[in-house]
């Protein structure tokens, strides 16, 4: 029985639909003239779109949620926005003016289209992503990112909400333009394959740019560092934006027509965007292990991504080498140059990577001898990224000589003409290199392997640091010293012995002082490489930690508690927290 004077509410359970009904006399209390002075207050409609969206709701972290309120609210949103819209007005009219000015309005579509990608690429390529990379210096700056990560908030949340507020950026300026982008396909000499090509790079090449900033905020913990990353953050941003500019004038006026049906078309479209989504994952996967805890397990998502990336690459490597009709010996050696430097750079920065885990994560280390040889490649430590980067290196290798062994003796299959210079050259070329890149990173894992407080200490980006100060040192320094001693000779001598490229040159044209080069670091190579595998090979007998027993009971005991308590009281289910039971 309800109270007097009090508020009853009637919901109707069909639709959803309900009333609030305030007692007689209203909030006053006195009746009105008829003796019946009740308000009646509808209560709001509720439809399933509302439940989805607040069931959905749920799934958005409060840091989606934060970022997104202070990125729309903040200055680097609000000016560039109203800029552009005041920029896309005058484009548009000062384009079609001067169009009909001149009788030529059927032909302005590229016009007016090349200049809309400009006004878009602006806040795509400089303005969101450098306000991305600002968002998470200032965490730092500020120390709130230590009070966040002792939050239930795992790295990955932290840094996906800052790239969704981002995307939702990119979006708002997407759908400003894009109807003006659309707009050109009316006239002539723009096809709608154009219009979808450009703005689906506009928008993948911008959200991989946020991906890097997150990474090298998250690499900048100290106050110089920040500095000089945003020095060249912007710098980067800058070049992209001009390159952007100079693929948008070959959009608008150098493309007549795509060949969309034809394989070679599709596999060359296939790699920019596999390059973007690879890289992007890769970085991501750095931003989030950059803020976990040290003790944490922060290799093997991101050695995980290094694999995923290496399978996009080599399956677009065979797609192409199968839709072309005659391989180029400068392409495919190009191609295995890139990654012999990838690796080289990949593995050098994880050199740097110290291999202290927390006793929590190496109870749930694998058992079994093969599992923690299997899966200690993937765990952090120098020598598991020796391991693993060389590895994969020769893996590359084996991949584009399998390739090759089947173009020649099947032609058929892969429908490649080979003549036996042609053969030669690639031969020549990845074997030399494959050796080279062996050797480079045998030397510099011993290398850092001699420094383990600096290289501990100082991180991944100092393992790049290194390898950017040690390959100009070891291609250029000789050049130099023979150029001054020998008065100019400009003919291969043994003082370029480690140089890898101009090698690879002479190998490919016979040259005998080149061969005793390559003999010479394979020697090395053999000797330094038996040292690097024995220090390396040490890290892969992981000491895998038992449960206490201490541990054992409180999870029995909290598993007994939860049993006994009724269905939707227990303490997780209270306090919508879920926690792992392994985690003591």
């Amino acid at each position: 029985m309800s109270e007097p004077n009090q508020p009853s509410t009637n919901i109707d359970p069909a639709s959803g639909e309900g009333a609030v009904h305030l007692p007689s006399g209203g909030l006053g209390g006195s009746s009105g003239a008829s003796g019946k002075n009740a308000f009646t207050i509808s209560a709001e409609k509720t439809n399933r779109l509302d439940q989805l969206l607040d069931s959905s709701s749920e799934w958005f972290s409060s840091i989606v949620i934060k970022e997104t309120r202070q990125s729309l609210k903040g200055r680097f949103f609000v000016w560039p926005f109203f800029a552009c819209l005041l920029v896309v007005l005058i484009w548009a009219l000062g384009a079609i003016g001067m169009a009909m000015y001149n009788g030529a309005l059927n032909e302005a579509g590229p016009v007016l289209l090349t200049g809309f990608l400009d006004i878009l690429g602006f806040p795509l390529a400089i303005v969101i992503p450098y306000a991305t990379f600002r968002s998470l210096v200032h965490e730092f700056e500020d120390g709130t990112l230590q009070l966040v990560s002792i939050t239930t908030l795992r790295p990955y949340q932290i840094i996906t909400g800052k790239l969704v507020s981002a995307l939702l950026q990119i979006l708002i300026y997407v759908s400003i333009l894009a109807p003006c982008i659309v707009f050109t396909y009316m006239l002539r000499g723009v096809d709608i394959w154009q219009i979808f090509l450009s703005i689906a790079t506009a928008v993948s090449g911008s959200v991989s740019l946020c991906v890097f900033g997150l990474f090298l905020a998250s690499s900048s913990r100290h106050r110089a560092i920040g500095i000089l990353s945003s020095l060249v953050l912007l710098a980067a941003l800058c070049w992209v934006y001009f390159m952007w500019c100079v693929l948008a004038y070959g959009i608008g006026f150098e493309i007549d027509g795509l060949p969309i049906a034809e394989p070679e078309f599709q596999t060359a479209i296939f790699a920019p965007f596999a390059c973007v989504f690879s890289w992007g994952l890769v970085m991501f996967a750095a931003a989030c292990a950059n803020i976990t805890f040290p003790t944490e397990n922060r290799s093997t998502i991101i050695k995980l991504a290094l694999l995923i990336q290496q399978t996009l690459f080599l399956g677009w490597f065979l797609a192409m080498t199968i839709s072309m009709s005659e391989i180029n010996s400068a392409m495919f050696g190009s191609l295995y140059i890139f990654v012999c430097i990838h690796w080289l750079v990949v593995g050098t920065m994880m050199f740097c990577v110290g291999d202290g885990m927390s006793r929590r994560v190496r109870r749930g280390l694998p058992k079994t001898r093969f599992g923690q040889v299997f899966s200690s490649f993937l765990q952090p430590g120098a020598g598991r990224g020796f391991l693993f980067a060389v590895s994969n290196l020769w893996a590359c290798g084996l991949f584009f000589a399998m390739v090759l062994l089947l173009g020649r003796f099947l032609p058929g299959q892969f429908e490649l003409s080979y003549s036996n210079v042609l053969w030669e050259e690639i031969v020549g070329i990845m074997a030399t290199m494959t050796l080279y890149t062996t050797f480079y990173l045998v030397v510099l894992f011993l290398l850092l392997n001699a420094l383990p407080a600096v290289r501990k200490r100082s991180g991944p980006m100092f393992g790049l640091l290194i390898v950017l100060l040690f390959m100009p040192m070891i291609l250029l320094l000789p050049i130099l010293l023979q150029f001054s001693v020998l008065g100019g000779e400009d003919d291969y001598t043994l003082l370029q012995m480690f140089n890898c490229f101009w090698t690879s040159f002479e190998i490919v044209n016979g040259n005998d002082s080149a061969w005793i080069s390559v003999i010479l670091v394979f020697i090395l190579t053999a000797i330094f490489g038996f040292v690097a595998l024995r220090l390396a090979g040490r890290e892969l007998r992981v000491k895998v930690e038992a449960v206490p027993q201490r541990v054992k009971e409180e999870i029995d005991s909290g598993k007994s508690i939860a049993a006994a308590l009724p269905e939707g009281e227990s303490l997780d289910e209270i306090f919508g927290v879920l926690e792992d039971p392994k985690d003591p």
